[in-house]
Formats: structure tokens, sequence, C-alpha cells
């Protein structure tokens, strides 16, 4: 017998990069790289202009080949709302990933599938089974809520919430998906109390690094904020379910404290941008009240807007998944804003993180401000709170769970001599 070592071809699907994704997409095959893998990112043509994509093609261009294969056209086409029509998206899905399998898989072996996004087909793989044959494959999931209620965290009942509990399960029993990793804390608190067969089930810990914080009244300065002015930080896509509105009519009303701002960090959708036309949004940006930096935000920019930050507004509607800012925000030992829906209000009362509001009801947002600004020892308490529940969730860290997960594969083999 001789110990012959291989290298391993991890072919990676991820057809959308926007948003959280591209980021997320990017540390990812950094990690697979970093541990000597070979790795075809198949994503569609749209996407390869996203800033992330591009950092990928030229820093890693001999570990990470980025390609591209069409598609979209079929998945609009199936973009519909709710019941029979998720059903119908996620077979669309599956069935597109399996030809973007067959076809990388004629260019060459692929030892690995890994998906960073398994909920645009979860369901469908714990109905019709692994759309990648016989190679072994692991995914990502981020929005399995059959759980939510039983878990304490408010949100809406789930369309078919048993039969997707069932499919859920029948998943993990799929031979050829070696793990199952999430970003869902309350997910592996639910598998652990119901028994359900999850050794297959990782938690991947919501990874941030924001470097040494500089000073707040330097990093208010380079944004042309008074140091004496408090800051509400609104970090990431600014899309309308951010809870941008509500935010800025708080902070209009005569009960809010008129030294607080709002600043937007993040690229501004276009469902946000009939906003700025209202008179009453235009005069708080002349009086710099609201402060926007619609861009791509790079990691130099990232740490000054966090630093100049006193709060961060986790005020979302609608969002019942995790999400990176809250991290963010606890490792920078923020206090947070925070709806009281899904795991980010599951999170932020569990650790008691900042204040916990009604979004959609002004006056609730208002207290919560005041809360904030008018108490600064529970401010430096909600901080030092976030700081030990996830100071520990360091890239590093997330990347070692990604590489047992992958490197769990058959990288080395034995033969006869």
């Amino acid at each position: 017998m001789s110990y012959i070592s291989t290298s391993q071809h991890v072919f990676v699907i991820e057809p959308h990069v926007h948003g959280h994704h591209g980021p997320y997409l990017r540390w990812m095959a950094e990690s697979l790289a970093e541990n000597g893998n070979k790795t075809t990112i198949m994503t569609f043509p749209e996407s390869i202009q996203h800033p992330s994509l591009r950092d990928i093609g030229n820093t890693l261009p001999d570990t990470i080949n980025v390609v591209t294969a069409k598609g979209e056209s079929y998945i609009r086409k199936h973009q519909k709302g709710s019941g029979t029509g998720l059903v119908q998206r996620e077979l669309a899905y599956w069935w597109l990933f399996r030809s973007w399998y067959l076809k990388q898989a004629r260019k060459g072996k692929l030892d690995i599938i890994f998906l960073p996004y398994l909920d645009y087909c979860l369901y469908a793989v714990g109905l019709l089974g692994s759309p990648f044959g016989n190679t072994p494959w692991v995914g990502v999931a981020m929005r399995p809520s059959f759980h939510y209620q039983e878990m304490g965290v408010i949100a809406p009942k789930p369309a078919f919430q048993r039969f997707k509990k069932k499919l859920f399960c029948r998943l993990l029993k799929d031979k050829q998906l070696k793990y199952l990793l999430t970003i869902d804390e309350p997910l592996i608190n639910y598998l652990q109390l119901q028994n359900t067969p999850d050794g297959k089930v990782k938690f991947m810990p919501e990874p941030c690094e924001l470097g040494l914080k500089i000073d707040s009244s330097e990093a208010k300065k380079k944004l042309g904020i008074d140091s004496s002015r408090k800051v509400v930080l609104v970090y990431g896509s600014i899309t309308s379910r951010k809870g941008v509105a509500e935010l800025l009519q708080a902070i209009t009303q005569s009960a809010c404290p008129q030294f607080v701002d709002v600043l937007l960090g993040g690229k501004i959708s276009d469902d946000v941008l009939p906003l700025f036309d209202e008179h009453w949004v235009q005069a708080l940006q002349r009086e710099r009240r609201l402060i926007v930096f619609d861009r791509y935000i790079s990691d130099k920019d990232e740490r000054t807007l966090f630093s100049a930050a006193d709060i961060v507004w986790l005020g979302y509607l609608g969002h019942y998944v995790a999400s990176g800012v809250l991290v963010q925000a606890a490792m920078a030992g923020l206090p947070v804003i925070s709806c009281k829906d899904g795991i980010l209000g599951w999170q932020t009362k569990r650790y008691n993180l900042g204040a916990i509001v009604r979004p959609s009801d002004i006056d609730s947002v208002v207290s919560g401000i005041r809360m904030l600004v008018e108490d600064k020892n529970q401010c430096v308490v909600f901080g030092e709170n976030g700081q030990r529940a996830f100071g520990k969730n360091t890239f590093d860290r997330a990347k070692n769970v990604l590489a047992k997960a992958v490197s769990s594969q058959v990288t080395e083999v034995w033969s006869k001599r």
C-alpha cells in the first residue's frame, strides 16, 4: 500500500452575486483556495461585474476560476410570490444546478460541489435528491423557518411547515451530502432538542472582522459629522425592508433628541430612491442629519463607518433570518436598535444587545433611540454583551468550519503496488 496525496477541485455554484452574497462568496472562495483547493465558481453573466468577484479574479487568478452560464430567463419565469410559486422556483433552481453540474463535469473531474446558498433549492433537494449525481456536496442553509415558533423566534407560520420539516430531515439523509452548514443558531438548538438526525448539520458562525476601530471623533470628522452628534448607522444593502423610512421619520419627531443623525452606508436600492425625493428627507440631508454613502463599501470605509457610529440600526421589516450586521455591531461594541421579529430579535433579547422595537411604530423607535442616547452606562453593558457573545466570530473560525466540511472528503487514496 502506498500513500498518494491528491488535490481537490471544488465546484462552487452561486448564480446571483449581489448584496451580502458577494462578500460571503469572496471569503468562502478564499478559504477554499487557502486550503489548497482548485476552485471554479459558476454564476450568471450579470453577476460577473460585482466587486467581490472582480477582487477574486484579480487576487487569486491561479486558484479560483470564475465562469458564467446562462439561465436567468428560465429562473425569472418561475419567480412567483408564494405557495406553488415557491415550489416551482425551487424546482427550477434544482434543474438549473443539475444542468450546470453536468456542463462542468464534462470538462473534467469534480471532487466536491459547494453551494454557498443552498436555500435556492433546499426543499427540492429533499424531494428529488441531489442534483449532482454521485459527487459529494456541501451546502450552507440560511433560511429554513419551520423551527422558528418552537424556538421562540417571532415570525409568521411558514406555509407547508410540517412538509418542510420532513423534506429537511430527508435532505439530511442524502448519501452524497457530507455537511449542511448553517448560520442559524436557533436551528442548531432545535435539532438538538428534537433529536433530529443532525450529525451532518454544523454551525458556521456569522463571520466578521472590522480590524482596530479608530477614534470616534476622528471617524466622525472624516465623514463631516460633528463629534457632539449621535450617529445611528444603517449598513449594508439599503433596501426599503431595512426600515430606513421609519427610522428617518423617527428622528424628525419632536420627542426624539435633535442631536441624533442617520448614516446610510451601502448601495441604495431602487425601491428606496423615491424616498430621497420627499421634501422632508431632502431637508434632513441639507441639515446633515442624514448622511449617505451610496456605494460599495471597502474594508477601510467599513471600519470608519462603525467607528463613527454610536448605535447600529437593525429595525428591519419582514426580516426573519440572521444578519451579519448584528455581528459587526457586537464586535464593534455598539448597542443596536433591533426589530423584535426573527433571529435578529431573538439574538438581541437572548444576549441583551440593545433596544427592541416595532419599526412600524414610530413612537417605539423614538423610545429606543432615547433610551440608548440617554443611558450611557446601559449602552456600555450592551456593547460588552455583544463582544462577549460574538467576539469569536472571526473569519478564521468560520473558514476553519468550512475547511473541515470540505476537507472531510477523500483527499487521500491508498493503492496497491
